[in-house]
């Protein structure tokens, strides 16, 4: 199902296999008993020259091994059980079990180990566990030629080091599991089921930058009259909750798929619509959320740590979930082992990001994604990407867009050089054709005529005289009712027109000539073509007093002569409705309003492409802009002044560590104490300096109520549907907009903090949060410049140089509040 009649393509799919819910498959071993209070299957070891007089006791699906007596220290060796385990190549292990100290007794330490093959020398790995029903959990790939495991679990009452051996010890296991997995997750079957979609609402993101991102949720409401999506145990397809589901798009002329959405079914509820239609609304959430049914466990000893981006790898590894799904940076902070503490999986990757003051969220192919704080390799976060433009100020168009409402004043060029066509012309459009197009609708007119109509099965073209109605040719086009292609018509002197077309390009650019398939053949006709004086009309003719809207779509015109030089216009995708009927031409700016390529000032007829970047948008800032920017035009804008982003009086602290407190007095003076406190972070205790970076985070700027750009709304179109589609979290925009009092320009420049799509059938809306500010710059068209502070507060509001407000200040009055 094409979504938007311009050729973008929104496809859903849902997968009829392949999930990796369960992350593997999970075999239980537990314990029972058999020789000398071993594990039936398990074989004792002892160090050489350890202590024998322990008691080794499996009963009730616990094995338990502890001291005999007490007053022997037991200080001379460990004490093992272990057993073979079969390995596949292609397989992925998680070696688990839960240990804790005997009640009663005091700890000891236990571990959970591995030899491949038996080899001998030093353990593979070893974890310790320390608190009660620790889960242990390692994971485990074979190595090359390995065909079985020896799995150790060993106590050792005097780790670490001699003094701390215990008389009376203990130590129990239980719930000893194998999860198997193939090394790399199956590729689900897909069933694409677009044709079905009526609407589709994703969301990435959290409210503002102190905040954690969120779960990405996706709401499809889905056509159901035949019954396929209700749930049923047997469907023959297999859908049900818990089933993969995917969201791609297509642009026209590419075979690439943009990712939008690849989540999990977690509801399907039976609705009804007011005319009676049976529908299905699928909830769905992002991958990240198979985490938050997961605990931590114990995955790393008491001595290891990590670099963020090293413990959040580790961790996601030790739950089953593989690198395929995952994308990490090394990470810039030290942080501590890992260990089970009862948080879930998700929360605790999400801890490994604020504690650095980095990013984790579940990117649009189901990826984890970790991106560590003052990334170097990700220049969507410190360069500009995109002009927000909240209106078109006179500096953005030199061109000026005027369009009459009903199809009698069709789009024109009112000069008088225009009034005559006697040399060079060439008119390009990418089009498409309805299917109710009559003999007498007419696309185009200037001097020369020429046609689409269609007959039975036949679509033709036919190029007319505009004063005697003669038809020059009637040749027939290979393309479809709603079949997007190009059509040019060249008059390349008084005698000779040529006409061309191609399949559609998938780019705005005019194909070239020579890629064109001309025809029929050269017309040659006699006369001086084009000697009227009718301006040229697009979308309408209006000859004889009759006047046949063009009953078709238009994406864009690019028109050349040699008097005028080339422009371009294009259409709105959304607003160019098919002109059936007595409808307007709907060449619509893409803020609002009607719009047509007329002037009467020659100088500025050039300028007249709104796909482009405006040449007029000045520099107001320091921060970087890339390179031809998407320039988008919102729909809706809302800004605030509050206190809700001020924070004066910060704690932190790390787990297992000190409270520190910075405090902005001057800031509590005129706003109150605005706190923000943590006290569980997971940088390691021996780099405070990590606490005071994440407290300069928190507060450099943030010490004064700001202005700030909460949301925008706007509603992509053929030169932003990339940008669209490739924008994610935390890109850098640049939102520009006026204010009503005294005219001011004003530019912020934000991180996209949270994305929302809603889609239909017939439209697609985009709202954005933006939230952590880098720069808000005031321009004064009047007078030519502009400022940047650079930071929201450090001189922005309550400094002393530029920029100084009291509550005394007329707010128009422009010296007063922004300095001379």
């Amino acid at each position: 199902m094409t979504w938007f009649q311009d050729g973008v393509r929104f496809k859903l799919y849902v997968s009829t296999d392949g999930d990796f819910v369960s992350l593997g498959t999970r075999n239980e071993y537990p314990f029972v008993a058999g020789g000398a209070g071993v594990p039936a299957g398990w074989t004792k070891w002892i160090e050489a020259g350890a202590n024998e007089d322990v008691n080794w006791t499996t009963q009730n699906g616990r094995f338990s091994i502890s001291n005999a007596s007490d007053t022997n220290a037991h200080n001379t060796g460990k004490y093992n059980i272990y057993r073979d385990f079969p390995v596949e190549q292609g397989h992925r292990y998680l070696l688990q079990v839960q240990a804790q100290t005997m009640d009663g007794k005091s700890s000891a330490y236990r571990w959970l180990s591995y030899q491949p093959n038996a080899s001998v020398g030093p353990y593979s790995i070893q974890l310790p566990s320390v608190t009660p029903w620790e889960q242990l959990s390692w994971p485990y790939n074979p190595l090359t030629g390995e065909t079985f495991i020896r799995v150790l679990l060993k106590v050792n009452p005097y780790w670490p080091k001699a003094a701390d051996f215990k008389f009376d010890w203990g130590v129990q296991f239980q719930n000893f599991a194998i999860v198997d997995q193939l090394a790399s997750y199956p590729d689900p079957t897909w069933r694409e089921v677009t044709c079905d979609v009526r609407m589709l609402t994703t969301k990435y993101g959290r409210a503002k930058f102190t905040n954690r991102y969120d779960v990405g949720t996706a709401q499809i409401v889905i056509n159901n009259n035949d019954g396929e999506f209700t749930y049923d145990p047997n469907h023959e397809w297999g859908l049900r909750p818990g089933r993969f589901l995917k969201v791609v798009c297509n642009l026209p002329g590419s075979s690439y798929d943009y990712p939008c959405f690849y989540g999990i079914i977690d509801s399907l509820t039976d609705t009804y619509t007011l005319d009676g239609k049976a529908t299905v609304n699928v909830q769905c959430v992002d991958t990240s959320s198979l985490l938050s049914n997961t605990e931590v466990p114990t995955a790393s000893p008491e001595s290891t740590t990590y670099y963020s981006g090293g413990r959040f790898r580790q961790l996601y590894n030790s739950v089953g979930w593989l690198p395929q799904m995952a994308s990490t940076d090394t990470g810039k902070f030290i942080q501590q082992p890992i260990r089970a503490n009862g948080r879930t999986v998700r929360d605790e990757l999400g801890l490994i990001a604020d504690s650095e003051g980095s990013t984790f969220y579940t990117d649009r192919t189901g990826r984890l994604t970790y991106r560590e704080r003052d990334n170097t390799t990700m220049a969507r976060w410190d360069s500009v990407y995109a002009e927000l433009l909240a209106n078109c100020p006179d500096y953005v168009f030199k061109t000026k867009w005027v369009f009459p409402g009903i199809v009698a004043n069709y789009a024109s060029i009112a000069h008088a050089a225009d009034q005559s066509i006697t040399t060079t012309a060439d008119f390009a459009f990418r089009m498409s054709m309805q299917n109710m197009m009559g003999p007498s609708q007419c696309f185009m007119s200037k001097g020369f005529n020429w046609y689409i109509k269609k007959t039975a099965n036949a679509k033709t073209v036919q190029v007319l005289l505009a004063a005697s109605g003669t038809v020059i040719t009637t040749e027939a086009l290979p393309y479809n009712d709603g079949e997007v292609f190009w059509l040019r018509v060249q008059r390349r002197n008084a005698t000779e027109i040529r006409v061309y077309h191609c399949p559609d390009t998938g780019s705005n650019g005019i194909p070239n000539t020579a890629s064109m398939l001309l025809l029929g053949t050269v017309l040659t006709v006699s006369g001086n073509i084009g000697t009227n004086t009718s301006p040229t009309n697009i979308g309408a003719r209006n000859t004889g007093g009759t006047t046949d809207p063009f009953n078709g779509r238009m994406y864009r015109a690019s028109m050349y002569a040699s008097y005028l030089g080339s422009f371009a216009i294009d259409a709105d995708p959304y607003l160019w409705d098919g002109m059936e009927g007595a409808s307007a031409v709907p060449l619509s700016r893409p803020t609002g309003g009607t719009m047509s390529i007329n002037t009467t000032d020659d100088n500025e007829l050039i300028q007249a492409d709104p796909t482009q970047p405006p040449t007029g948008l000045v520099t107001v800032d320091t921060v970087p802009t890339v390179a031809a920017p998407a320039i988008v035009f919102l729909q809706a804008l809302a800004t605030d002044w509050s206190r809700d982003r001020v924070v004066n009086d910060v704690q932190l602290a790390n787990q297992n560590g000190s409270a520190f407190q910075w405090i902005d007095g001057d800031s509590q003076t005129k706003y109150g104490p605005r706190t923000y406190q943590r006290m569980d972070l997971l940088n390691v205790n021996d780099h405070p300096e990590y606490l005071q970076q994440r407290a300069d985070d928190l507060m450099a700027g943030y010490t004064d109520a700001m202005l700030r750009v909460n949301s925008v709304d706007f509603r992509p179109n053929l030169s932003t549907y990339a940008w669209t589609l490739n924008m994610f979290l935390n890109d850098l925009v640049r939102v520009r907009y006026e204010n009503p009092q005294g005219g001011w320009g004003y530019a912020v420049v934000s991180h996209v903090q949270s994305i929302q799509w809603t889609i239909s059938t017939q439209d697609w809306q985009v709202q954005l949060l933006l939230d952590d500010a880098e720069a808000f710059n005031r321009w004064d068209a009047a007078v030519g410049t502009g400022w940047d502070e650079g930071v929201w507060d450090e001189t922005l509001w309550d400094g002393y140089a530029v920029a100084q407000w009291s509550r005394d200040t007329k707010w128009s009055d422009g010296v007063s509040v922004w300095g001379t």
